[in-house]
Order: C-alpha cells, then structure tokens, then sequence
C-alpha cells in the first residue's frame, strides 16, 4: 500500500526524470509522464519467459481473464519476444491529486498480480510430466 509521502516522492521523482519504477504492493511498476507530463505509462512485467513463452500463455494473452471486469483501469498486454517477456500497459490522463494516482497505481499493481498468477498458471499446462518407475 502506498502513503501520502510515497506519492509526493514519486512526483518529485517524476519532475526530475519522466520516468521512475516504483514498487507497489511486491510489483515493479514502471512509471513514465509524457506529452508535457499531460499523460501517464505505466508497465509491469507479469510473465518472464527465460528462452521461451509456452503457446498456452501466448493464446491467454489474448483472452478475457476471468478476473477482468468492465469498472477496472483499461488495459492492455504487450509480448517482448526479444526478451521472452509479457508485460501490463496502461496509458491515461495524468491526474495531479496524490489519492487518485495512489489509487490508480494500487489498481494497477493488484491487475498486473492477478495476470502474473493467471500466466504462470497457464504456462504450467505445457509441462510434461514424467514418471519414473
């Protein structure tokens, strides 16, 4: 949970440098000001593939997770094949009071923990199992 001071710092951080990482609730969240500090990115990685990301998590990233529900923050999944890499995007309006950036933030933390689960879940599908005897 973020207080009040994180927030300020963030925005302190966030006149020196456009952009920051900033943990919020166990996520890295990448925090990024653009168009005159007019419009807000943020990023969190929520499946990391080492050489490879299986075909059930690439179909998933696709899909309507069961955890999705129409009030929450728009956003959206992009796959860095580059570096075996699934991250969670968002792109807004920046809003200046600290409670609504805190809320937003907190939001976006709690989305990109239940993408992480729900990927790592999917991925384990494509595990071959082997019995020895």
């Amino acid at each position: 949970m973020l207080v009040e001071k994180d927030i300020k710092r963030l925005f302190q951080q966030l006149v020196q440098d456009d952009t920051v990482h900033i943990a919020v609730d166990g996520v890295d969240v990448l925090v990024r000001v653009f168009d005159h500090a007019s419009k807000l990115f943020l990023s969190a990685t929520v499946y990391t593939g080492g050489n490879f990301i299986p075909q059930s998590v690439r179909k998933t990233v696709g899909l309507h997770a069961p955890f999705m529900r129409d009030e929450q923050i728009k956003t959206y999944i992009t796959v860095d094949d580059n570096h075996y890499l699934i991250n969670i995007n968002y792109i807004g309006k920046m809003d200046c009071y600290s409670d609504s950036l805190r809320q937003l933030l907190e939001e976006f933390s709690w989305l990109a923990e239940q993408w992480r689960s729900y990927l790592d879940e999917r991925g384990k599908q494509d595990l071959i199992h082997i019995h020895v005897k």
